[in-house]
């Protein structure tokens, strides 16, 4: 990416750098989420406890982390049904955005869909073809309604963040 700053996505204002786990105090760990992952403040303390719950959510971060040029956002809408999620990846010349959507209406499943979808966005950085699998007819791979394509990969993330937060 080039060095001119002002093509930068601004920081929000929640987000911290990515250092490895720190103790404060009586081993308390501390979560530090990637400062190119977005999370409405609403939403903010659920994502620390992911980080600090489960392995496989920092790792997600970790892996985030090492692309700065991309920026994550998360949004919670009543325009995506409950229980579900959609992802938007957009390249441009000097950054990646990816928008992701989550219906607001089920707390219960924020843990898994964050995985899920976060997943998603790194399917992505792995240069993960999910149009050709599909037609390909790769098994876990599945094109759904509006176009839009699920993996067996994100759902197992999803289901094991999910499980490492409430065991």
């Amino acid at each position: 990416m080039a060095g001119d700053a002002a093509a930068q996505p601004p920081v929000p204002s929640h987000a911290i750098a990515f250092p490895p786990p720190l103790s404060h105090g009586l081993n308390a760990p501390v979560a530090l989420l990637p400062v190119n992952l977005v999370v409405p403040n609403s939403i903010l303390p659920l994502a620390r406890s992911m980080w600090l719950r489960s392995p496989t959510f920092r790792r997600q971060c970790r892996r985030l982390s090492e692309h700065p040029e991309i920026v994550v956002q998360f949004e919670f809408t009543a325009r995506v049904e409950r229980g579900a999620g959609r992802t938007w990846v957009q390249r441009h010349p000097e950054a990646i955005t990816a928008a992701v959507e989550i219906g607001f209406r089920d707390p219960n499943s924020y843990i898994e869909l964050i995985a899920h979808e976060l997943e998603h966005v790194l399917e992505q950085l792995d240069g993960t073809d999910l149009t050709a699998l599909a037609r390909l007819g790769v098994n876990g791979v599945v094109r759904e309604n509006h176009g839009h394509y699920d993996t067996m990969r994100a759902c197992a993330i999803g289901r094991t963040v999910a499980r490492e937060n409430h065991p």
